[in-house]
Protein backbone atom coordinates (compact mmCIF):
# COMPACT_ATOMS: atom_id res chain seq x y z
CA UNK A 1 0.00 0.00 0.00
CA UNK A 2 2.73 2.26 0.72
CA UNK A 3 4.48 1.13 -2.30
CA UNK A 4 1.18 2.25 -4.08
CA UNK A 5 0.53 5.55 -2.59
CA UNK A 6 4.14 6.60 -3.30
CA UNK A 7 3.92 5.54 -6.88
CA UNK A 8 1.05 7.66 -7.34
CA UNK A 9 2.13 10.39 -5.56
CA UNK A 10 5.33 10.83 -7.91
CA UNK A 11 4.14 9.76 -10.92
CA UNK A 12 0.61 11.21 -11.08
CA UNK A 13 1.89 14.39 -12.19
CA UNK A 14 4.38 13.43 -15.06
CA UNK A 15 1.51 10.70 -16.64
CA UNK A 16 -1.04 13.61 -16.48
CA UNK A 17 1.60 15.63 -18.73
CA UNK A 18 2.63 12.92 -21.16
CA UNK A 19 1.79 10.14 -23.32
CA UNK A 20 2.71 7.36 -22.11
CA UNK A 21 3.93 4.47 -24.97
CA UNK A 22 5.79 1.01 -24.95
CA UNK A 23 9.30 1.95 -25.63
CA UNK A 24 10.57 -1.61 -25.20
CA UNK A 25 9.35 -5.22 -24.44
CA UNK A 26 12.28 -7.81 -23.82
CA UNK A 27 13.00 -11.38 -21.27
CA UNK A 28 14.72 -11.63 -18.53
CA UNK A 29 16.24 -14.16 -16.02
CA UNK A 30 18.63 -14.81 -13.42
CA UNK A 31 18.70 -15.76 -9.70
CA UNK A 32 17.45 -15.73 -6.56
CA UNK A 33 18.75 -15.76 -3.02
CA UNK A 34 16.05 -15.81 -0.72
CA UNK A 35 15.99 -16.50 2.97
CA UNK A 36 12.92 -15.87 5.46
CA UNK A 37 12.59 -14.01 9.13
CA UNK A 38 10.58 -13.06 11.57
CA UNK A 39 9.88 -14.31 15.16
CA UNK A 40 8.36 -17.74 14.47
CA UNK A 41 11.22 -19.11 12.06
CA UNK A 42 14.43 -20.50 13.29
CA UNK A 43 17.95 -18.82 12.84
CA UNK A 44 18.67 -22.58 11.30
CA UNK A 45 16.84 -21.85 8.18
CA UNK A 46 19.45 -20.35 5.85
CA UNK A 47 19.31 -19.19 2.59
CA UNK A 48 18.01 -21.29 -1.06
CA UNK A 49 18.46 -19.75 -4.43
CA UNK A 50 16.53 -20.25 -6.98
CA UNK A 51 15.36 -19.57 -10.53
CA UNK A 52 13.49 -16.41 -11.64
CA UNK A 53 12.46 -16.08 -15.56
CA UNK A 54 9.48 -13.95 -17.39
CA UNK A 55 9.41 -10.93 -19.58
CA UNK A 56 8.32 -7.36 -19.16
CA UNK A 57 7.58 -4.18 -21.00
CA UNK A 58 8.69 -0.42 -20.51
CA UNK A 59 6.08 1.74 -21.16
CA UNK A 60 7.89 5.54 -21.05
CA UNK A 61 6.34 8.34 -19.36
CA UNK A 62 9.17 10.91 -19.98
CA UNK A 63 12.67 11.04 -20.63
CA UNK A 64 13.84 10.10 -17.34
CA UNK A 65 10.64 7.77 -16.54
CA UNK A 66 9.58 4.71 -17.00
CA UNK A 67 6.84 2.50 -15.93
CA UNK A 68 7.75 -1.59 -15.80
CA UNK A 69 5.63 -4.25 -15.53
CA UNK A 70 6.82 -7.90 -15.01
CA UNK A 71 5.80 -11.10 -14.93
CA UNK A 72 8.36 -13.74 -13.51
CA UNK A 73 8.18 -17.21 -12.56
CA UNK A 74 10.32 -17.15 -9.10
CA UNK A 75 11.67 -20.13 -7.35
CA UNK A 76 12.14 -19.10 -4.05
CA UNK A 77 12.46 -20.97 -0.03
CA UNK A 78 15.04 -21.71 3.09
CA UNK A 79 17.41 -24.92 3.87
CA UNK A 80 17.62 -26.11 7.50
CA UNK A 81 21.15 -26.40 8.44
CA UNK A 82 21.81 -27.38 11.79
CA UNK A 83 25.14 -29.60 12.98
CA UNK A 84 23.56 -30.55 16.05
CA UNK A 85 21.07 -32.27 14.18
CA UNK A 86 23.21 -34.52 12.59
CA UNK A 87 25.07 -35.81 9.13
CA UNK A 88 21.29 -37.97 8.67
CA UNK A 89 19.17 -35.11 9.26
CA UNK A 90 17.96 -32.53 6.10
CA UNK A 91 15.57 -30.11 5.27
CA UNK A 92 14.04 -27.80 3.02
CA UNK A 93 11.06 -25.35 2.00
CA UNK A 94 11.09 -24.75 -2.03
CA UNK A 95 8.25 -22.19 -2.86
CA UNK A 96 7.05 -21.54 -6.77
CA UNK A 97 5.29 -17.90 -7.28
CA UNK A 98 4.55 -15.96 -10.37
CA UNK A 99 5.28 -12.60 -9.57
CA UNK A 100 4.29 -9.61 -11.06
CA UNK A 101 6.03 -6.16 -10.13
CA UNK A 102 4.95 -2.79 -11.31
CA UNK A 103 8.44 -0.95 -11.63
CA UNK A 104 8.69 2.71 -11.46
CA UNK A 105 12.07 3.51 -13.56
CA UNK A 106 14.20 6.33 -12.52
CA UNK A 107 16.95 6.97 -15.67
CA UNK A 108 20.07 8.56 -14.75
CA UNK A 109 20.59 11.33 -17.36
CA UNK A 110 23.19 10.79 -19.79
CA UNK A 111 25.24 12.68 -22.53
CA UNK A 112 23.77 12.39 -25.78
CA UNK A 113 24.64 9.46 -27.79
CA UNK A 114 25.76 7.13 -24.77
CA UNK A 115 25.35 3.59 -25.03
CA UNK A 116 24.72 2.65 -22.00
CA UNK A 117 22.28 3.97 -18.95
CA UNK A 118 22.14 3.18 -15.46
CA UNK A 119 18.59 3.56 -13.70
CA UNK A 120 17.14 2.85 -10.06
CA UNK A 121 13.62 1.63 -9.33
CA UNK A 122 11.04 0.47 -6.65
CA UNK A 123 7.41 -0.54 -6.78
CA UNK A 124 5.07 -3.29 -5.39
CA UNK A 125 5.42 -6.69 -6.43
CA UNK A 126 2.19 -9.25 -6.08
CA UNK A 127 2.92 -13.33 -5.50
CA UNK A 128 0.71 -15.79 -6.67
CA UNK A 129 2.03 -19.12 -5.02
CA UNK A 130 1.33 -21.74 -7.78
CA UNK A 131 3.36 -24.41 -5.04
CA UNK A 132 4.86 -24.62 -2.09
CA UNK A 133 6.61 -28.00 -0.71
CA UNK A 134 8.43 -29.40 2.35
CA UNK A 135 11.58 -31.75 1.87
CA UNK A 136 12.90 -33.63 5.22
CA UNK A 137 15.44 -36.33 5.21
CA UNK A 138 15.63 -38.04 8.22
CA UNK A 139 17.69 -41.73 8.88
CA UNK A 140 17.87 -42.48 5.20
CA UNK A 141 14.24 -42.16 4.69
CA UNK A 142 13.06 -39.06 2.66
CA UNK A 143 9.09 -37.40 2.91
CA UNK A 144 7.64 -34.79 1.12
CA UNK A 145 4.76 -32.37 1.80
CA UNK A 146 2.44 -29.74 1.00
CA UNK A 147 2.95 -26.12 2.64
CA UNK A 148 -0.57 -25.93 3.69
CA UNK A 149 0.00 -22.88 5.92
CA UNK A 150 1.80 -20.81 3.00
CA UNK A 151 -0.28 -18.04 2.10
CA UNK A 152 -1.41 -18.00 -1.83
CA UNK A 153 -0.49 -13.83 -1.75
CA UNK A 154 2.19 -12.61 -0.97
CA UNK A 155 2.54 -8.92 -1.20
CA UNK A 156 6.27 -6.98 -1.79
CA UNK A 157 8.12 -3.90 -1.78
CA UNK A 158 11.19 -3.83 -3.92
CA UNK A 159 13.97 -1.70 -5.13
CA UNK A 160 16.87 -2.11 -7.26
CA UNK A 161 19.32 -0.74 -9.83
CA UNK A 162 20.26 -1.24 -13.17
CA UNK A 163 21.79 -0.72 -16.45
CA UNK A 164 21.14 -1.09 -19.35
CA UNK A 165 23.78 -0.90 -22.48
CA UNK A 166 22.43 -0.63 -26.54
CA UNK A 167 23.48 -3.29 -29.14
CA UNK A 168 22.24 -3.18 -32.16
CA UNK A 169 18.74 -2.63 -32.45
CA UNK A 170 18.04 -3.51 -28.55
CA UNK A 171 19.63 -3.59 -25.25
CA UNK A 172 21.29 -6.14 -23.15
CA UNK A 173 21.01 -5.35 -19.21
CA UNK A 174 21.62 -6.46 -15.65
CA UNK A 175 19.44 -5.12 -12.62
CA UNK A 176 20.37 -6.44 -8.81
CA UNK A 177 17.04 -6.55 -6.91
CA UNK A 178 16.10 -6.70 -3.22
CA UNK A 179 12.22 -7.32 -2.09
CA UNK A 180 10.83 -8.34 1.01
CA UNK A 181 6.93 -9.21 2.29
CA UNK A 182 4.74 -6.41 3.59
CA UNK A 183 3.04 -9.02 5.79
CA UNK A 184 3.69 -12.59 7.19
CA UNK A 185 3.70 -15.56 4.21
CA UNK A 186 3.05 -18.01 6.62
CA UNK A 187 -0.97 -18.03 8.17
CA UNK A 188 -1.01 -16.68 12.00
CA UNK A 189 2.97 -17.00 11.67
CA UNK A 190 5.32 -14.26 12.11
CA UNK A 191 7.52 -15.06 8.90
CA UNK A 192 8.35 -13.06 6.16
CA UNK A 193 10.10 -13.82 2.57
CA UNK A 194 13.03 -11.72 1.62
CA UNK A 195 14.80 -11.91 -2.10
CA UNK A 196 17.88 -10.65 -3.28
CA UNK A 197 17.89 -11.24 -6.79
CA UNK A 198 20.35 -11.06 -9.97
CA UNK A 199 18.79 -10.54 -13.46
CA UNK A 200 20.49 -10.59 -17.01
CA UNK A 201 17.95 -9.13 -19.60
CA UNK A 202 17.13 -8.50 -23.12
CA UNK A 203 14.77 -6.08 -24.30
CA UNK A 204 13.66 -4.89 -28.03
CA UNK A 205 13.39 -1.22 -28.91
Amino acid sequence: MIAVLLSILFLGPAMASAAPKIIGKGIKAGINVSRMLGSDISEFWVRKKGLAIGGFLVIGINEHLAIQPEILFSQKGVIYENIDAGEDYASSISLSYVDVPILANFYVPMSAGAKFRPYLFTGPSLGLKIRGRMKTTAQGVTTESEMQNMRMVDMSLMIGAGLNVDVGRGKIGIDVRHSWSLASTIIEEDVKTSVLSILLSYSFN
